[in-house]
C-alpha cells in the first residue's frame, strides 16, 4: 500500500540576512511506501524537518 502525504512545518529564513523570519511550508507526496512511516514519524518527533522533507521527495511522487 502507498499512501498521500501532506507535511506542514515551519522554515526559519533570514531576510536581508539580518532578520529572521518564519514562514509556513506544505509538502505533499503521492506514493509514499507505508513502510517507510515509522521513520517519518522518528524524523519529525526528532525536529529534523529539513531531513524529512528530503525524505518525503525522495520515497514519495510529487502531486501532478
Amino acid at each position: 500500500m502507498a499512501l498521500e502525504v501532506h507535511y506542514r512545518s515551519v522554515r526559519k529564513k533570514k531576510f536581508l540576512g539580518l532578520f529572521e523570519v518564519s514562514s509556513l511550508d506544505t509538502t505533499t507526496v503521492l506514493d509514499f511506501p507505508d513502510a517507510e512511516v515509522k521513520e517519518a514519524v522518528r524524523l519529525h518527533y526528532e525536529g529534523e524537518n529539513e531531513v524529512l522533507i528530503d525524505f518525503l521527495n525522495a520515497l514519495g511522487k510529487p502531486p501532478n
